[in-house]
């Protein structure tokens, strides 16, 4: 039995880029909680800016509502800081995979004979 199987090539490809798939995911999740971190304190500064102006214009009307800034800024600190630190992770395992690829490259599975003819 000299050919590779099939699980051994594929366990090479998942040992060579799953590395770089977690590095992704960990900066894109940092990323995406960052956002949604973010998108209450901005909804709340806006809503807060809208009034003033829609005060200042026209001030026989009751302000628009606003549901957005019950929570303390602590909350979204901390949120916000779990999102940076995903994103530093992912930036930092996605460079050490660079400099692992330059160091050395990745080995490929050896074709069969048969493979090799086309």
């Amino acid at each position: 039995m000299s050919e590779p199987s099939l699980f051994r090539a594929g366990w090479v490809h998942v040992k060579q880029y799953a590395p770089s798939v977690m590095a992704a995911g960990a900066m894109y999740k940092g990323l995406l909680q960052i956002v949604g971190g973010l998108k209450y304190p901005v909804t709340d500064l806006t809503m807060r800016v809208a009034n003033a102006i829609f005060m200042r214009a026209v001030r026989d009307h009751l302000p628009l509502p606003n549901d957005y800034g019950g929570v303390p800024w602590q909350y979204h600190a901390s949120i916000i800081a779990e999102g940076v630190i995903l994103a530093v992770v992912g930036t930092f395992v996605g460079l050490w995979v660079n400099a692992r690829s330059k160091r050395q490259p990745a080995p490929l599975p050896k074709q069969s004979p048969h493979q090799s003819e086309g």
